[in-house]
This record gives C-alpha cells, structure tokens and sequence, in this order.
C-alpha cells in the first residue's frame, strides 16, 4: 500500500492524523498543499491555510514552516514520531473495528508507517506486522490472523494501550 493522502480514505482525516502523518514523513508538501486547498473550499481559516498555499518564499522549507506554523495555531502538534504512529494505530484500529478497513489493508499501513518511520526500536505494533506478514506467507490461515489483527485493532481502539492517545 502506497502511503499519500489519496490513499487515505481509509479513515476520516482529522488534523491531528494529517499531523501524525506530516510528522512522520508520510505526507509529501503536495498532500498538504492539496490538503489546505480542500479545507479552504470547505470554509477553514483563509489567513493561515493560504500562508501554506501561497508562503512568502517559494521553497520547500517555507511551505514546511508555515504547515508547522498552522498546526501549533491549532493546537495539533505530535512530541515525536512515537506518538504519531500510535495515534495512526488508535485511529486506523477504530477504522479496521468499524469495517471501514479491511484488517490486512490496515496492518500493512501501519506495517508501512513504522518501516518509512525509520524507528528500529519501536515493536508496540508488531502484532499488526506479524499477522500482516504470516497472512502474506500463510494465505491458508488468513481468517486466523484476520481475527488476531482484528483483536489487536479492538485493543487500540479502546485505548487498552498504556501509551495509546
């Protein structure tokens, strides 16, 4: 599964995802510029959305710096990639838990987050790549695992997790 903002109807996005995932790398300056563009058409903040459309400076780093701007004047602001990725994993669960994912498809975006998040040390989310990999390898056993993720997902939707948020 590719991770960009066109694949994410996965969940619904609120700020606080598209932080986690601008936080952790997972969102190209283009998703956040497409991303102001669909909030400002839906009646958000002109002044600081068009700060991210239009920056003073035409580069990368601009653009970067008025995002980060715009979600600390929000609010929205992840402490580390560490809480970025579990907020995807309570977010994403819920989805799986609702149905609106398939348990395979959430696992290996979650699987995907932590390997693009270059965070070696992190396992809380191991369950979900291990059934994601066994279920790649085992297709047999697919309803084992679908139900293994499926209780991991329960789990972090319901904050079972110490360090969930």
């Amino acid at each position: 599964m590719d991770l960009n903002l066109n694949s994410l109807p996965l969940f619904p996005l609120d700020l606080k995802d598209v932080s986690a995932l601008w936080n952790l790398g997972l969102i190209t300056i283009g998703d956040v510029q497409d991303l102001a563009s669909q909030m400002l058409a839906e009646g958000a903040d002109v002044d600081q959305l068009v700060r991210v459309l239009v920056p003073p400076r035409d580069d990368v780093e601009s653009i970067k710096n008025e995002f980060d701007h715009f979600l600390e004047e929000k609010g929205v602001r992840m402490v580390d990639g560490r809480d970025a990725l579990r907020h995807l994993a309570k977010t994403i669960s819920a989805s799986i838990v609702r149905r609106n994912i398939a348990p395979f498809d959430g696992a290996v975006f979650l699987w995907d987050a932590v390997l693009k998040s270059k965070d070696r040390d992190f396992h809380e989310l191991d369950s979900f790549i291990y059934a994601a990999s066994e279920m790649r390898d085992r297709p047999a056993d697919r309803s084992f695992f679908e139900d293994a993720i499926l209780e991991e997902a329960t789990s972090w939707a319901n904050g079972n997790n110490a360090k969930a948020d």
